[in-house]
C-alpha cells in the first residue's frame, strides 16, 4: 500500500439505536454514496447494521458483497487481553456478515481516567493488539487497526 492514497467516506453509526440504525445503514447504501459503514460494540447496534447489509445486498443483487466493508471496535472497556478474541468473535456474530464482506477491526480509543476497568492499562496497548492479531489469523476479520489514539 505504500504511496497508495485511499479515500474513503464512512457512513458512521455511533448513538444510533436499534430501528433506527437498521433503517439509517439501509438508506446510506440505497443512496449509492456509502459502501463502508462504521460500527462499534459500545455502540449496541451490530446486528441492526449487519442485518441492513444483508437485506440492502439481498434487494440488490448486482452489488459485489466484496465492494462493502464494515468496521467495528473494540472498546476500552473490552480490553481484557484474556477475553479479546471472544469480544471479537460476539461482534462478528451481531454483525453476521456475508463472508466477502471486508470487516477490520479496531481498537476503538485507548482509555482514560474515565475506564473504570482494572485489566486495562496503557501499557497493555502492544500485548492486547498482539491478541487481535489471533482474531485476523483466525479469519474472523480481514484487517486491523487503531482508532483515536
Amino acid at each position: 500500500m505504500r504511496g497508495v492514497v485511499k479515500k474513503l467516506l464512512y457512513f458512521g453509526t455511533f448513538k444510533l439505536k436499534k430501528e433506527e440504525a437498521y433503517s439509517s445503514v439501509l438508506t446510506a447504501l440505497q443512496s449509492g454514496r456509502y459502501l463502508n459503514i462504521d460500527t462499534a460494540s459500545i455502540y449496541n447496534n451490530e446486528s441492526y447494521v449487519g442485518s441492513a447489509i444483508g437485506a440492502y445486498l439481498k434487494s440488490n443483487p448486482n452489488v459485489s458483497p466484496s465492494s462493502i466493508k464494515v468496521t467495528t471496535k473494540l472498546s476500552p472497556k473490552e480490553m481484557n487481553v484474556a477475553k479479546i478474541e471472544s469480544y471479537c468473535r460476539e461482534s462478528v456474530k451481531r454483525l453476521n456478515l456475508h463472508k466477502d464482506i471486508q470487516l477490520t477491526y479496531m481498537i476503538h480509543w485507548p482509555g482514560g481516567k474515565d475506564v473504570k476497568n482494572e485489566s486495562y492499562a496503557h501499557n497493555k496497548r502492544k500485548d492486547i493488539y498482539s491478541k487481535l492479531q489471533a482474531c485476523l489469523d483466525s479469519n474472523l476479520v480481514h484487517q486491523l487497526a487503531i482508532s483515536n489514539f
